[in-house]
């Protein structure tokens, strides 16, 4: 049963990334997406991938009782803060955009201006 959902979430995930895309909330290579299999498993977005051209491939499975598992040198780098929340809150999905236009307001500015 799990291997259905996951791969359920793989499709998911897959569709989300487009869609951002498509909505133009994430350019290039930035941003992130991770979903909870169960407690101890989520799958999460590989460093490097394109959410608008998302393949299975680069979508990783990852357990975060192993050490090992959190050593995978295709985790993204943005990975702490996703396993920061899975491990704290009972969140089951982690959508982590870089829209281009909070990025430029940010290259300017160091915080928000009322």
């Amino acid at each position: 049963m799990i291997f259905g959902k996951e791969s359920k979430l793989k499709d998911e995930i897959i569709k989300i990334g487009k869609k951002l895309s498509d909505l133009r909330l994430v350019v290039a290579h930035s941003g992130n997406l991770s979903a909870r299999i169960d407690e101890n498993h989520i799958l999460v977005t590989a460093t490097g991938s394109s959410l608008g051209a998302l393949t299975c491939g680069d979508i990783i499975r990852v357990d975060l009782t192993d050490p090992q598992s959190l050593k995978n040198p295709k985790l993204t780098s943005e990975f702490p803060l996703h396993q920061l929340i899975y491990k704290n809150l009972k969140h089951r999905v982690v959508i982590h955009c870089h829209p281009t236009l909070v990025n430029a307001y940010f290259a300017i500015y160091s915080d928000l201006k009322a």
